[in-house]
C-alpha cells in the first residue's frame, strides 16, 4: 500500500498518512456497513475489515485487495477526488496529477 491512503464515504474524502491512523480513525460498524471505498495513492483498491481484538473489541484492519496483475485504479480515485474538490469549491486544471490533488483533498480533510 501507498502512502496516503484514501477513504471515500459516498462523497465525503478523507486522508489519512498512516495505515495505523486509518484503522483507528475508520469505525468498525461503518466499515461492516460498507460505509467506506477506500484507496492507497495510486488508486490500489484497498479491503476493510473487521476483526476483534483478544479483549473482544472490534477493530478494522485494511488489507490490499488488488494482486500483482491488477493494475490500480486511478481514474476511478481521480473521478472521486475531483467531486470531492468540487464540493469545497475548488477547481483544478485538467493536468493536475494525482498526487497534487491527494495533496489538495489532505488540506481539506486529512486526519493524521
Amino acid at each position: 500500500m501507498k502512502l496516503p491512503i484514501i477513504a471515500d464515504n459516498r462523497g465525503d474524502v478523507l486522508v489519512f498518512n498512516s495505515i495505523n491512523s486509518a484503522e483507528c480513525y475508520l469505525e468498525p460498524i461503518d466499515v461492516r456497513n460498507g460505509e467506506y471505498e477506500v484507496f492507497d495513492s495510486n488508486g490500489a483498491l484497498i479491503k476493510a475489515t473487521v476483526w476483534q481484538d483478544p479483549n473482544g473489541i472490534d477493530r478494522t484492519k485494511l488489507i490490499h485487495d488488488q494482486d500483482e496483475t491488477t493494475p490500480p485504479d486511478a481514474a476511478k480515485l481521480r473521478e472521486k477526488l475531483i467531486s470531492y474538490l468540487a464540493e469545497v469549491g475548488e477547481c483544478l486544471p485538467e493536468d493536475v496529477s494525482l498526487g497534487e490533488m491527494i495533496a489538495k483533498v489532505s488540506a481539506y480533510s486529512g486526519v493524521e
